[in-house]
């Protein structure tokens, strides 16, 4: 497995026309009771005109690494929603000259 590429979503949900622009129409997905291993950039990622629950899955990096910034859960660029109940780990990225961590969700309601 290549992890130095910033790709390889284990489960996306993405809601984009084309490559930048968000969909008019949004869509709503749950994303529950998943065993999410060994991805190479994001355990589950929602990005764009996306309504994403995201509960009950067990998402586990690889841990410590020098070759990629791994993310457990990802929601942005206009991705809203709720994570509850998830057990995150192993998002651990060595040089320390950028981050890895286990939810990047700005704007999202996190409850444990």
């Amino acid at each position: 497995m290549n992890f130095g590429c910033q790709e390889g979503n284990a489960i996306e949900a993405r809601n984009f026309v084309g490559e930048t622009l968000s969909s008019p129409d949004r869509t709503s997905v749950t994303i529950s009771d998943n065993v999410i291993p060994l991805y190479q950039k994001t355990g589950i990622l929602a990005n764009g005109n996306v309504d994403a629950i995201v509960t009950r899955n067990v998402v586990t990096g690889v841990g410590p690494s020098t070759l990629i910034a791994q993310n457990g859960v990802q929601m942005g660029f206009g991705a809203t929603g709720l994570i509850s109940a998830n057990e995150i780990s192993g998002n651990n990225y060595t040089p320390n000259s950028f981050f890895a961590c286990g939810i990047i969700a700005p704007r999202i309601l996190i409850y444990r």
